[in-house]
């Protein structure tokens, strides 16, 4: 009999919280209020998995998704309510095809209010706390080295957090406590303190970064980012940071440049040098980087197109000379039906990142916009 699991995750029950936010909203309006503006939208994902696996690792040869996601915005004058609740569930497959597991899950990607008053603005929730211009990873955030933008399917959750930011003219201060980062992948970070600072101008932005987590053996935290454009068409930008782990101080850092045509087909282009590659850090995080220096490049049709959309991207750890290739697709198919396709290619020795595991995967699977 195939294995079935099915759990809901703390902070999960999405639906009573929307039906309660309801409630809400009838009772203000019963009361004279303004009326609460909502805007909603729903997405129904099926999609398969299919691996062409080199490594005698337990991988999964295949894998089967279904994924409900519901993204909920309520307005009332400065107060701003975001709901994003997902179901997931998921079928893993060995090489033999036998004990296949199924997996079900109930989470709350986002959930949170915001508050503004001139150039003050408060938040807490769960909240997707990312930022700067990089792609393939952040240096500068000391949650989201990985944000999910190098994946067309990534659904990036939030963390659980507190924040203030208070804006003056072109300066930006925001004051976080972070609660818990459980949503992400390990090292799990608690009660940790954070300060950005920004300075934007017409054609540029600058960040400064400060953190301490209070439950970790680990060094303060210290991020910066820029980014600036010359022009329409070209977007310059950087990213680092550094901190002391252990009896050493790692250190990260970014440059990357992008183009857009006069078509909206933007190419980009990265390299990426990470200094926290150590044994203690793959052990807290498997799929941590294994590598020092990195290259990333990719060219992406127009993001604003409806009808269809590709985008191909390429990767090589300069370390081991492995090297991984993604082609992505999607087009509509009816008005509230569209189909995707994925190919990944890896090359490598064995025992490399990028082609060790696996030599080549595909993905196809369908969008269903229910509203």
């Amino acid at each position: 009999m195939p294995n079935f699991r099915w759990t809901i995750s703390e902070r999960a029950a999405a639906g009573l919280a929307a039906l309660l936010l309801c409630a809400g909203v009838r009772a203000a309006e019963a009361d004279g209020g303004e009326a609460w503006r909502a805007e909603a939208s729903l997405e129904a994902w099926l999609y398969g998995d299919a691996y062409r696996l080199t490594s005698p690792a337990p991988l999964p040869q295949k894998q089967y998704h279904a994924e409900g996601r519901l993204d909920l915005t309520l307005r009332r004058d400065a107060l701003r309510v975001e709901l994003a609740p997902r179901l997931n569930w998921l079928r893993a497959c060995p090489p033999s095809g036998a004990d296949c597991r199924s997996d079900g899950q109930a989470s709350l990607n986002q959930g949170y209010f915001s508050l503004a008053s001139g150039g003050e603005q408060l938040a807490a929730g769960r909240e997707k706390f990312s930022w700067g211009p990089a792609n393939f990873r952040s240096p500068s955030n000391p949650f989201y080295f990985d944000s999910g933008r190098t994946n067309p399917l990534a659904d990036t959750p939030g963390i659980d957090l507190a924040r203030w930011t208070h804006s003056a003219g072109a300066w930006r201060l925001t004051s976080a406590y972070v609660s818990d980062t459980r949503t992400l992948p390990q090292p799990r970070q608690r009660d940790t303190v954070l300060f950005k600072l920004d300075r934007q101008d017409d054609d540029s932005l600058a960040s400064l970064v400060f953190s301490q987590a209070r439950s970790q053996r680990l060094g303060p935290f210290l991020g910066a980012f820029a980014q600036y454009t010359p022009d329409d068409a070209w977007l310059l930008y950087g990213e680092a940071s550094a901190q002391r782990r252990e009896a050493a101080t790692a250190a990260r850092w970014l440059a990357g440049a992008s183009y857009t045509s006069a078509a909206g087909r933007v190419w980009s282009a990265e390299y990426l040098f990470n200094g926290d590659n150590g044994a203690a850090t793959l052990q807290a995080d498997p799929a941590a980087l294994r590598g020092r220096h990195y290259l990333w490049a990719s060219v992406q049709s127009n993001p604003q197109e409806l009808e269809r959309y590709w985008r191909l991207e390429w990767t090589r750890n300069q370390d081991d000379r492995s090297q991984g290739w993604m082609l992505y697709g999607e087009r509509r198919l009816l008005p509230r039906l569209s189909g995707f396709a994925m190919l990944i290619l890896g090359e490598g020795g064995a025992g490399s990142e990028l082609g060790g595991a696996y030599r080549s995967g595909v993905t196809l699977g369908l969008k269903l916009f229910l509203f």
